[in-house]
């Protein structure tokens, strides 16, 4: 199984966007020195961005880290919002490549770089 690309009438941007599998992420950013927090899933994924939608109004927050929970954790990327759509849709732009792990979690549904309990692999 191999990741969809967006077709070229799709798509603009300098890096290729892929749907994303079912997913679940997570979202975070500081606001008045406390950590906030919001629940959402990728829509599609590139080296450079993704696609967000959120449950709830993200008001002023333009900086935040994302992550994702499901199908497996990922690390954390920092990523600067630069739309926001209809529906809590959000463009986001990453702040340094997209890491293998969190695109392969979110294209594919694994996560080489993370074992899985009981099958002898260690991190």
């Amino acid at each position: 199984m191999h990741p969809t690309p967006q077709t070229p009438s799709q798509e603009r941007r300098s890096s290729v966007r892929y749907r994303a599998s079912a997913n679940r992420a997570r979202i975070e950013w500081l606001e008045d020195d406390e950590l906030h927090s919001a629940q959402g899933s990728l829509v599609d994924i590139s080296h450079g961005g993704a696609q967000l939608r959120v449950e709830r109004d993200l008001g002023t927050v333009r900086s935040l880290w994302l992550r994702l929970e499901e199908p497996m954790n990922t690390d954390e990327i920092p990523a600067t919002i630069v739309r926001i759509g209809h529906d809590q849709n959000l463009g986001l732009a990453f702040a340094r490549p997209c890491p293998h792990d969190l695109h392969l979690t979110a294209t594919l549904g694994v996560n080489p770089y993370h074992a899985r309990v009981g099958n002898g692999l260690e991190r």
